[in-house]
């Protein structure tokens, strides 16, 4: 709801933007707006009894992976909301659809993981609410800042080799993300 609506206010005030530019940065200004909103409730809802219970019947690897699953899923899902709205109501400006695919997806999906990490830490606190954007937004400025380059590139038609650095950097992104959520949430879950 928040994607098309998001993409409705956009086309109500700004209409079809003929810079791609515009069109690109309003594109992830939703995204990540929608994304932020939808993993944030991953824990931040969870109750101490709710804690306890899965404490008991799950390991904590168990735990942090279906909950990355969940917002990797989820994300795809409003990434598809998002373009679909996109493409609606302000045009399509992506010629390479491909670049464009594989970049959105694997940063979405590294923003949801990374989200998803910190929002368990962030829960640990009284306001978590507050803390997860500002603890978030300092890890995922290298995310932004590839996928924003690779998704420039995507929309004025350059190739998927031209742009591996890019997409390099935002698969490890998601490596590291994973590979913290591993190693950290045990630790969290103890608590």
């Amino acid at each position: 709801m928040y994607a098309i609506s998001s993409v409705f206010i956009i086309y109500m005030a700004v209409g079809e933007p003929e810079n791609d530019m515009i069109w690109n940065a309003l594109f992830w200004i939703t995204l990540v707006y929608c994304s932020v909103n939808s993993v944030m409730r991953v824990f931040y809802y969870e109750t101490q009894s709710m804690r306890l219970y899965y404490y008991q019947i799950a390991h904590p690897h168990e735990i942090i992976f279906s909950k990355l699953l969940y917002g990797i899923v989820f994300n795809s899902l409003l990434w598809i909301v998002t373009f679909g709205a996109f493409a609606l109501f302000l045009g399509n400006k992506v010629e390479n659809f491909g670049l464009f695919t594989i970049t959105s997806l694997l940063s979405i999906w590294g923003l949801s993981s990374i989200l998803t990490l910190i929002s368990a830490i962030a829960a640990q606190s009284n306001n978590a609410a507050g803390l997860l954007p500002i603890l978030a937004f300092p890890v995922l400025i290298p995310l932004f800042l590839s996928a924003i380059n690779a998704s420039t590139a995507a929309i004025s038609g350059d190739s998927i080799l031209s742009q591996l650095p890019n997409l390099m950097v935002l698969f490890l992104f998601n490596m590291v993300s994973w590979l913290l959520s591993y190693l950290l949430f045990p630790y969290l879950w103890r608590n």
